[in-house]
């Protein structure tokens, strides 16, 4: 019997990461679910951490959220 058991995680579908990403059109392939995410989030600090001083409309905020994502992606581009 083996020491290891193999990680079974349901609906998983693994992906090869790009050589070379190109975070831009990852960006634009999934801008949609990136506002959807990026509202959620703010909604859920803004309403348990109501002191926060995070400016949601700020273009640096919304940039540092999606390089997050990006970076902890597998930065493969679903067409």
């Amino acid at each position: 019997m083996s020491e290891f058991k193999k990680c079974v995680i349901r609906g998983y579908i693994p992906h090869k990461t790009p050589k070379y990403p190109n975070r831009i059109l990852w960006h634009d392939s999934y801008k949609l679910y990136l506002e959807q995410m990026y509202n959620t989030i703010s909604s859920i600090i803004n309403s348990r951490y109501k002191k926060n001083n995070i400016d949601w409309e700020s273009d640096s905020v919304y940039r540092d959220f999606c390089i997050l994502i990006f970076e902890s992606s597998s930065k493969f581009i679903n067409n």
